[in-house]
């Protein structure tokens, strides 16, 4: 795999752990309140489904360099 493409894999999985951990330590907290509002709950609804979205683009991303450095290393190896 050539270097600039591991190191994007790694931040871009570095990334999505951050915002994995986040949404586990936001579930706690919300857990710990108790009673939501409908309106909070809604709001909290809304960004988990933004959160959501942007796991999906990140793990996208992350698929399409580890490709895209699996296919330069086979090309290199190849020479």
């Amino acid at each position: 795999m050539n270097e600039p493409a591991l190191e994007d894999v790694k931040r871009l999985r570095v990334h999505v752990e951050e915002v994995i951990k986040e949404n586990k330590k936001l579930h706690k907290e919300i857990t710990k309140i108790g009673g939501v509002s409908q309106k909070d709950c809604h709001q909290i609804q809304q960004q988990a489904l933004l959160v959501l979205q942007e796991n999906q683009v990140l793990l996208d991303q992350l698929e399409a360099q580890h490709v895209k450095a699996k296919a330069s290393t086979t090309r290199h190896q190849a020479e």
